[in-house]
C-alpha cells in the first residue's frame, strides 16, 4: 500500500540495485584478472539484499494494512487530509466541551471488527520473525558452506543503499525534474 510517486521511485531503486550488482560483479571480473571469487560473493550478497528488501517491504505494508484495519479503514484506502493542529484543538464558539461524566457509558457486547488475515498481529510477528531467520539462514550458507568472498558479500549487500545513494543524487541534480522548452524547468 504506498503512494503512487513512492511506486515509482521504489521501481527505480529496485533497478538502480539491480544494476549496481550486475556492474559491480563485471566490474570484480575485470579488477581481480578474471577470477570468480568476488563477483559470485557480490551475486549472493545481491540476493541477500533482495530477500531483505523484500522482507522489509512486505512488513511494512503488512503493518499499514494492520493500522488501517485498526483506525476503521478498509485495507487499501487512503487516509483522509490531516487537519492543522489549531483547526484539530480549536473549538468553536458557543459549544462547550462535555465533561467526562457526561459521557455515555461504553457498550457492553460490542463486536471487534475482524481483521483481514494478512493484518492479523501474530500472524504478521510470524511472518516477521520467519523472514529475519531466512535472512540468516542464507547469510550461514553463503559465509559458512558455499564461502562465498565476504568483500564480494559486503559489496552486494550494499547495493539498496548505492541505489539510493544514485536516487539522491539523481533527486539533487534535478534530473527527474520535468523540462520545459529549451531544456529549463517549467515556470511555476
Amino acid at each position: 500500500m504506498t503512494q503512487p510517486g513512492a511506486d515509482s521511485l521504489l521501481a527505480r531503486l529496485e533497478r538502480d540495485a539491480m544494476v549496481f550488482v550486475a556492474l559491480a560483479a563485471v566490474a570484480s571480473v575485470v579488477v581481480r584478472g578474471g577470477r570468480f571469487d568476488v563477483a559470485l560473493g557480490v551475486l549472493g550478497g545481491g540476493v541477500l539484499s533482495f530477500v531483505s528488501y523484500r522482507a522489509i517491504k512486505g512488513g511494512v505494508d503488512a503493518l499499514v494494512d494492520l493500522l488501517a484495519s485498526a483506525g476503521g479503514l478498509p485495507a487499501g484506502a487512503e487516509a483522509p487530509e490531516a487537519l492543522e493542529v489549531s483547526e484539530a484543538l480549536e473549538v468553536p464558539e458557543g459549544l462547550e466541551m462535555p465533561e467526562a461524566r457526561d459521557a455515555p457509558p461504553p457498550p457492553q457486547e460490542q463486536e471487534r471488527p475482524r481483521l483481514p488475515r494478512r493484518a492479523r498481529p501474530v500472524a504478521a510477528a510470524a511472518r516477521f520473525a520467519g523472514r529475519y531467520a531466512l535472512l540468516g539462514f542464507l547469510a550461514y550458507v553463503m559465509i559458512a558452506r558455499l564461502r562465498l568472498h565476504p568483500v564480494g558479500l559486503l559489496i552486494g549487500v550494499s547495493s539498496v543503499v548505492a541505489a539510493a545513494a544514485i536516487e539522491a543524487v539523481r533527486q539533487l541534480s534535478g534530473a527527474d525534474r520535468p523540462q520545459g522548452p529549451r531544456g529549463r524547468p517549467p515556470a511555476s
